[in-house]
């Protein structure tokens, strides 16, 4: 293992920021202000599978879930299901097709705070449905969202972030982007710097790089509460954060160690797998409703347990705390992680993991 410290290709990358950005503080942490923290955690099933019955079948897999005020959403590639905030089923929205309220290949979901839920399809459109399910309108992007990025998000405004892939004479570079609610690029954040892995072709996803798989160089980003937005590169410990007109508020980074991928760990992704220099320092970013990063990191795929190290920072940058869960979190809402998980018999369900001492964790 060796030491990564603050790398040249992130202050490269700062002459590729918006005009208007300019980095006024760079934060590097080693350890967390407050130590460590144990999450008093209230743990319940908020939905489980039910083999045989439709309505709560998720199909081979369960591509994206989004939680909002009115209840659950979850994507399995195939349609979208709704259920409310106890788990009962509310209605199926959508179908697979290429006519109004249809969707080919969807991907993420975005919850809106004024209710209904964005569906990202293909990376090309997104499809708005209301709280009540309907369809009501189709976006179509003027550029394609990465399929190796982590999420979309749109603001009350409903404009539109998302990474996209460019390509350049040095290879493939990811870029932030904000769009108007009609899908027009306004203005590009930020562009990541190359990827450090060898171009291998195309994979059944048809991504540059060679087959995505964990350990594949991403970028994850997230909104902070209404007004900000973290970024950074999963195998690089740094990270930035801007407010919504592209403007670098602070860039922060942690000193961790760089764990080197076994050979186990390649030959169990197969040999179409191309690899980054190092495992991922991270797997996620999510936020909480104060502002908080939490920090998911990433571990050996070989390692089955549930259990996960999260890093949390405040929202200019600092190291609070560091914790472990018993579980993989998926998303955060109103002071509770959502995960998805197995039972005994391989039936998928949904928990929902309150943090009972939220409000004694500090802001900085």
């Amino acid at each position: 293992m060796r030491k990564i410290g603050i790398s040249l290709a992130l202050m490269i990358g700062l002459l590729f920021l918006h005009a208007s950005g300019t980095a006024e503080e760079k934060i590097v942490n080693r350890l967390p202000k407050y130590g460590q923290v144990q999450f008093d955690l209230q743990e319940s099933v908020v939905l489980k599978e039910i083999e045989g019955d439709l309505n709560f079948q998720f199909g081979r897999a369960i591509a994206d879930l989004a939680v909002d005020m009115g209840g659950l959403y979850i994507l399995d590639y195939d349609r979208l299901l709704k259920y409310d905030a106890e788990g009962r089923y509310v209605g199926t929205i959508g179908r697979k097709g290429e006519g109004p309220g249809e969707f080919i290949q969807p991907r993420r979901l975005f919850a809106r705070e004024q209710g209904g839920v964005y569906v990202s399809d293909r990376g090309r459109f997104l499809h708005l449905f209301g709280s009540d399910g309907k369809y009501v309108k189709k976006v179509t992007l003027e550029f394609t969202i990465s399929f190796n990025a982590s999420n979309f998000f749109l603001d009350r405004n409903d404009h539109i972030y998302a990474a996209m892939m460019e390509m350049s004479e040095s290879g493939p570079k990811t870029t932030l982007v904000e769009a108007d609610p009609s899908g027009k690029i306004l203005k590009k954040f930020e562009i990541v710097r190359d990827r450090n892995v060898q171009i291998q072709g195309s994979s059944r996803a048809g991504v540059m790089g060679g087959m995505v798989h964990e350990y594949s160089e991403r970028l994850c980003f997230n909104r902070i509460g209404h007004s900000l937005l973290c970024s950074g590169t999963n195998t690089s410990y740094e990270l930035s954060i801007f407010d919504l007109e592209g403007n670098l508020q602070v860039m922060f980074s942690k000193e961790a160690e760089a764990i080197q991928i076994t050979a186990e760990e390649k030959k169990s992704l197969g040999p179409s797998a191309v690899f980054p220099a190092h495992r991922p320092y991270f797997s996620d970013i999510l936020s909480d409703e104060e502002g908080r990063i939490y920090i998911v990191k990433a571990k050996s795929l070989l390692d089955k347990t549930p259990k996960t190290e999260i890093d949390i920072f405040s929202s200019n940058g600092h190291y609070l705390y560091g914790t472990v869960v018993p579980f993989r979190p998926r998303i955060f809402f109103k002071g509770s992680f959502y995960s998805i998980e197995q039972d005994e018999n391989q039936l998928r369900m949904i928990k929902k993991w309150t943090i009972l001492n939220f409000r004694e964790l500090k802001l900085d």
